[in-house]
């Protein structure tokens, strides 16, 4: 019988197919096509508010990078802005109350303002507002996790002619209250601040195309390296140079700005940007002597706003997806829990290709503005062709859902206060707890075919993710059957795939290597095949071809997958056949009836059970206790 065989020559085999598989993926992942960011006279921030409460602060929520972005337009204009304020208040609690909560905040929003220009004289526009059911509504209509009742029977009380305090003791009621007020509720006590550059010609400060707009220089994915070739940097990099050398005074008056794109753990992210400006700072002091010393820097991280700015200026996503991708981006939500929700978003491949590219750069920044320089927040362009909430040139707000029929007017007994006592009969609600689990990472997974299981052969997987979409799946088969020396069932073989997911992988844990996939793969190994005296060969073969296939989570926790997957491609086999003598008990080379077979067609059908490996990364991430 065979016995095992040195398998060293077909392993690096592999390893240089697979070197070269690898390479030819990544050149072709980082050459995206290039384009930048389109930046309008418009521009819109918005500021959350904690609870029954009117108090701005940069340390709330998400608030830091929107007031960031208000500061440095103001600071650039010197105040010469028409803006307008919106205030609202969650829809909890009685209207009235909620009302005068609103204008609180509105007044608040304005002071603040009016705090970082004390010596202009900006147009301000408060205008009225109060509980936020249209944004709201908006949350419903695109909420993925609603069924079509639930979804109909919540906008129908939304869209009623009940007063503000009757709707909510109707929503109250409903089922998915609970859920969605944990989800949602957070968002909904915010102000809108829309603002309009009054001197068309300082919109060249932030005009990308514009000759009097800073150089910008762009960065590959995860590099910090200067790159004169890559998105036009060439010009840039002459233009930035050309600037100091002329104006050597101007590093006391800029300060040199680093970005990075949202994607990986920020805080790879925040010292990536803050290099990414170092670099720059030593690139220009070389050409530039009299500067050295005298350039300072600073890091935006990742640019959310600019990711925004880029996701409204892009023409290949559609009004709904730009829509859905803000919401996303606006949320209150942690910079990893919002990477996790892009990730799912089907357009999250367009995202990623056409509007991370751009984040991914430096430039320039006056040095006294007291903000970290972000790309000013444009309001799209189109303002009633969004599927959810916009805002008309009158203040008014409507949006493109078509209305449902109205409900007659339903009295009921509603709630005496605003946000400071969102309760109401036996229900109770209070500001949602944040709860944190520890954050896992996968390193591996090790898998077993089922179907091979099946026929008592011994085989093992382990598949290793690389990148966002790529894995490394490496198997090793050897069934082992025989019956005395009459039948004999024997053979190992070695394959390895370089696997892409076509769905962005949505954390860091037990989510990765789910969905569907496609791989070329290459595999070797070698036989012993006896079957009474009319079947006997032993023989090598190598094959490739593609695998295509689908993993999904099984399971009560979800924590492992099932795999199934199908191979189509090429097998050439050299063999030899021989025949059994003395009883089975020798085995006699017969050279004549040697041969090589081909075949093309199936090759490989997989039913694996996958059980991820996952290490503790040290962080803990914010998770929903509803």
């Amino acid at each position: 019988m065979l016995t095992g065989r040195n398998l060293a020559n077909h392993f690096a085999a592999i390893g240089a197919r697979l070197a070269m598989v690898v390479l030819f993926v990544f050149l072709n992942a980082f050459f995206v096509r290039a384009r930048g960011i389109d930046a309008n006279a418009d521009a819109r921030v918005r500021v959350t508010f904690p609870f029954d409460n009117s108090v701005l602060s940069s340390e709330y929520m998400s608030n830091e990078s929107a007031l960031n972005s208000l500061r440095q337009l103001v600071d650039v204009t010197n105040g010469d802005l028409n803006i307008e304020i919106v205030a609202y208040s969650s829809p909890e609690g009685n209207e009235n109350y909620n009302k005068a909560l609103s204008a609180r905040r509105a007044a608040s929003v304005k002071s603040y303002i009016l705090s970082l220009v004390p010596e202009s004289n900006p147009t301000i526009k408060v205008v009225p507002a109060s509980e936020s059911w249209d944004q709201f509504r908006a949350y419903i209509v695109s909420d993925k996790t609603l069924d079509a009742s639930s979804r109909s029977e919540l906008l129908l009380i939304i869209d009623s002619d009940n007063t503000a305090d009757e709707k909510e003791a109707l929503i109250k009621s409903d089922t998915n209250y609970k859920r969605l007020y944990f989800k949602y509720f957070r968002s909904l006590r915010y102000a809108d601040i829309s603002l309009r550059i009054k001197n068309p010609a300082l919109l060249a400060l932030f005009n990308g195309d514009s000759r009097l707009s800073s150089p910008v220089v762009y960065f590959p994915v995860g590099s910090k390296n200067i790159v004169p070739g890559y998105m036009g940097n060439k010009n840039n990099l002459e233009e930035m140079v050309a600037f100091f050398r002329e104006n050597p005074s101007a590093a006391e008056d800029y300060v040199i700005v680093g970005a990075s794109s949202p994607e990986g753990p920020v805080s790879v992210n925040d010292r990536l940007a803050i290099m990414r400006a170092s670099v720059m700072a030593d690139y220009i002091a070389e050409r530039v002597p009299e500067v050295r010393g005298k350039l300072r820097i600073r890091s935006v991280g990742e640019d959310w706003a600019g990711l925004r700015a880029a996701v409204l200026g892009e023409n290949s996503l559609t009004d709904d997806e730009k829509q859905e991708i803000c919401e996303i981006i606006d949320s209150n939500a942690s910079a990893t829990s919002k990477k996790a929700a892009l990730k799912q978003h089907p357009a999250y491949n367009t995202v990623s290709s056409k509007c991370f590219p751009v984040l991914r750069r430096q430039s320039l920044a006056p040095a006294d503005s007291s903000a970290i320089a972000v790309v000013p927040v444009p309001v799209a362009a189109e303002k009633d062709t969004t599927a959810t909430v916009v805002a008309t040139e009158t203040g008014e707000k409507t949006d493109t859902m078509p209305r449902l029929p109205r409900l007659a007017s339903i009295r009921t007994k509603a709630t005496v206060l605003g946000e400071s006592a969102p309760v109401e009969r036996d229900t109770v609600v209070t500001e949602p707890e944040k709860v944190y689990e520890s954050e896992r990472n996968m390193v591996a997974a090790v898998k077993t075919n089922l179907l091979y299981d099946a026929i008592t052969a011994v085989n093992v997987e382990v598949e290793i993710p690389i990148w966002e979409q790529l894995s490394v799946n490496a198997e090793f088969v050897t069934p082992w059957w025989e019956t005395g020396n009459k039948y004999c069932f024997q053979t190992q073989y070695v394959s390895a795939e370089v696997r892409y997911w076509f769905k962005p992988w949505e954390g860091t844990g037990v989510e990765k290597l789910r969905g569907w996939f496609a791989a070329p793969y290459v595999a070797f190994g070698q036989y012993d095949f006896q079957y009474d005296k009319q079947i006997n060969y032993q023989g090598e073969f190598w094959s490739a071809g593609l695998t295509a296939g689908y993993s999904m989570p099984i399971g009560k926790n979800k924590k492992s997958n099932l795999e199934f997957s199908f191979s189509f491609g090429y097998m050439e086999s050299p063999f030899r056949h021989y025949y059994p003598a003395d009883d089975y008990s020798k085995l006699i080379h017969d050279p004549y009836r040697d041969g090589t077979r081909y075949w093309l067609g199936p090759t490989k059908a997989k039913v694996s059970l996958v059980i991820p490996i996952c290490v503790p990364t040290g962080r803990k991430k914010e998770v929903s206790n509803d």
